[in-house]
């Protein structure tokens, strides 16, 4: 599971989950190349990082709603019936988007709605992906060049 690998303390979980909570990227990629599926409507990608870094290259389709936003963004994302969360790394920041999320909606025994978190988030992603202009927009690669610095 995810959680063992992230900053989220244990007190910080929800008591019983009843969905799984990570997604590879090769079955989000899956996702984005099935034409039948609808961005928004069959699946939402929502992207945590910051304004600067989304901009810098992100997921096809994906929405860029920073982790202090996600209460204010809760009726659009109920839209969709499975709602993948990520930031850089998937370590942090979308892990937490994912619970803040499950918290407004009631907790995930109250919805049937799949609630997921990107492995490796946009770190990994762009290693696979990222000149698949099919998979990945506006990827800046003079940018990515320094990944430590980011």
């Amino acid at each position: 599971m995810l959680w063992r690998n992230c900053a989220i303390e244990s007190k910080d979980l929800p008591k019983e989950r009843k969905i799984e909570i990570t997604m590879a990227n090769d079955e989000l990629a899956a996702i984005l190349k099935d034409k039948s599926k609808v961005p928004g409507k069959d699946y939402q990608v929502v992207d945590v990082r910051i304004d600067e870094d989304f901009a810098t290259g992100h997921i096809r389709g994906a929405t860029n709603i920073t982790i202090d936003k996600i209460a204010n963004s809760v009726e659009e994302l109920q839209k969709a019936p499975t709602v993948i969360f990520h930031c850089a790394r998937s370590e942090v920041r979308g892990p937490k988007a994912a619970l803040e999320f499950e918290k407004q909606i009631g907790g995930s025994e109250n919805t049937k709605q799949n609630v997921l978190v990107l492995r490796g988030g946009f770190t990994e992603w762009r290693k696979k992906y990222a000149n698949d202009e099919s998979l990945t927009e506006d990827y800046n690669e003079e940018f990515w060049k320094n990944e430590s610095e980011h």
